[in-house]
């Protein structure tokens, strides 16, 4: 079996998913609220939901006046995106969790596992 780049890739970048949880930046987003955590981490990823529940994310977020900026998406094209504040319902980030990540490793420990118990047996 081979492994391409773009498999290990993507397999990298599910990997990392898997790790990370979106925890909400404030209960209720105000323009003081987000200026506090994007002055904390700057160029932050952010998961906005709108008025309507359409949720999308933002990179390289900041905050200009009453309006939130930064890219739709970190490929080319890198479109902009701009949303007031007043049409967003919640704000979330990303963080790594550590229960996440151990699930994960004990769930992959535990498919070589039984892999390794249904092997055959080797005959000499």
């Amino acid at each position: 079996m081979s492994s391409t780049p773009s498999t290990i890739t993507m397999s990298l970048m599910l990997l990392v998913m898997a790790c990370t949880v979106t925890k909400p930046v404030a209960p209720a987003p105000t323009s003081a609220s987000v200026q506090e955590y994007l002055a904390r981490y700057p160029h932050a990823i952010l998961r906005i939901t709108d008025s309507t529940g359409h949720g999308q994310w933002i990179y390289d977020a900041h905050l200009r006046g009453d309006t939130l900026r930064g890219l739709r998406n970190t490929t080319m094209p890198r479109d902009s995106i701009a949303m007031p504040l007043r049409q967003v319902s919640e704000i979330a980030a990303p963080h790594f969790s550590a229960t996440r990540t151990f699930g994960l490793l004990g769930g992959l420990a535990a498919l070589v596992g039984i892999y390794a118990l249904l092997l055959p047996e080797p005959v000499y």
